[in-house]
């Protein structure tokens, strides 16, 4: 339970910092460039959750997304703190709904 919470605390902050700051926003100044890694960080983003669906692509396509909305939520907003904020939220959304279903096969 301690892994898994500190997992929903750090999972947000180190990917938000290598994916939307160093991946994506370092390029601001170049447009073309700028819009390419755009896509590309929210790719990498989904791609780097390929063991929690086994390596298949088909299921890190959300993910992908997003990291798109992550990506433009730090564009827009230009604090990286609104994305750490968010990530942690969704996450926390996840640990959540984990908990609960872990309470409720004691219940049941």
């Amino acid at each position: 339970m301690v892994v898994a919470n500190l997992t929903t605390l750090m999972a947000p902050f180190s990917e938000e910092i290598v994916f939307r700051h160093v991946l994506f926003y370092q390029f601001k100044k170049y447009k073309i460039l700028f819009y390419i890694m755009f896509v590309l960080s929210s790719v990498a983003f989904g791609l780097i959750h390929w063991n929690n669906f086994n390596g298949n692509v088909y299921l890190m396509i959300p993910y992908m997304c997003i990291g798109l909305v992550l990506a433009l939520i730090y564009w827009l907003g230009r604090n990286i703190w609104f994305n750490i904020f968010t990530h942690f939220f969704f996450d926390f959304g996840q640990f959540l709904a984990a908990l609960l279903l872990f309470v409720m096969s004691f219940v049941h």
